[in-house]
């Protein structure tokens, strides 16, 4: 029965002071819709890199992404882009950017905020484009590397073939490519038959016979195999080494003009992107975006709510220290209990 008594009081108090709550509530309904629409709206937009290595390559793709939120990448990018016109600062920047390699590093999310929709997509298509040529030039570097180590084994191997071709090049002045002996009919029990029949003479008269006897040296013939062999093994290392020292060459080349790209103010051009080591695709940002905050909806919810909490809780106040019979029995009513 007190709990009825203390609520019907209370509305009663609440009824009394109506124009209160009606002002309070409205006045505070009004600015959160005010605020709802002057609240500068904040977007949000994704860039994704992904990287298909053609060799089974281990890249630390979180080391690559603290190169793209570096001071110098984040400048280059602020002056390209005119962001410091717009109000934004390096510090500002780097905490609107958020980067997220995959866990199986086949991918890399770019993540931007700020208020403008061009700004935000611009930045994030513009960071895709820095890391994918930061991850172009690690792995030119890394086959660079392989293929120096290759090309030093290549001309090793190179310089030992040399030495053999040139030692059995001397062996080969020095071997007889025939091999004569000289024989008598008495060493072949054949050819001896043959001759006493075909003269009719004995074994003692034609045995003492003699003739030369030609046949090809065997040392001679593997030493020609070998010659044969390891010609062909140094014509197969000169090849490679050529190779290796035009594609060391030209990756180094390639190095330079994207260091020099990345080291001058102009902004990376957007692109796909593949070598020989991987291939590099870059799914960009679109500026048609939604807006993540504020919610406008929530705002005015929300500006209802308090605003009319409000204006109860001035009420109840206003109940507690006012001198008027009626208002303050309605008062002591709700407090008691």
């Amino acid at each position: 029965m007190q709990d009825e008594i203390n609520l019907k009081a209370f509305i009663t108090l609440l009824w009394l002071k109506r124009k209160i709550i009606a002002t309070v509530t409205f006045v505070g309904l009004s600015t959160s819709v005010l605020l709802a629409f002057v609240l500068p709206e904040t977007y949000e937009t994704e860039t994704l890199v992904m990287v298909n290595e053609i060799e089974d390559v281990k890249r630390n793709y979180s080391a690559i992404a603290e190169q793209v939120k570096s001071n110098f990448i984040l400048n280059k990018l602020m002056v390209s882009l005119e962001l410091d016109k717009e109000g934004y600062t390096l510090n500002g920047l780097k905490d609107n950017i958020q980067v997220s390699p995959s866990a199986d590093g086949a991918s890399v999310t770019l993540k931007v905020t700020g208020t403008s929709k061009k700004i935000v997509s611009n930045v994030a298509n513009s960071l895709a484009n820095e890391m994918a040529t930061i991850i172009q030039i690690s792995s030119m570097l890394d086959s660079t590397i392989l293929n120096k180590k290759r090309l030093r084994e290549v001309e090793d191997e190179l310089t030992v073939a040399l030495m053999e071709l040139d030692q059995i090049n001397k062996e080969l002045e020095t071997t007889e490519k025939v091999l004569v002996t000289k024989k008598s009919l008495t060493d072949e029990n054949f050819l001896l038959d043959v001759s006493m029949d075909e003269t009719e003479r004995s074994a003692s008269a034609v045995g003492g016979i003699e003739y030369s006897d030609e046949e090809i040296n065997p040392v001679y013939t593997a030493l020609k195999g070998k010659q044969a062999e390891t010609s062909i093994l140094i014509t197969k290392l000169e090849t490679e080494k050529e190779y290796l020292q035009s594609k060391i060459t030209t990756d180094e080349q390639k190095i330079a003009e994207l260091q020099s790209q990345q080291r001058s103010s102009e902004a990376v051009g957007y692109g796909n992107y593949s070598n020989k080591n991987n291939a590099i695709f870059i799914i960009p940002s679109q500026e048609n975006l939604e807006a993540i905050s504020p919610k406008k909806s929530v705002v005015v919810a929300l500006g209802l709510i308090l605003s009319f909490g409000l204006a109860v809780l001035i009420v109840l106040l206003i109940a507690l220290f006012k001198r008027d019979s009626n208002f303050a029995d309605a008062a002591t009513n709700t407090f008691s209990g």
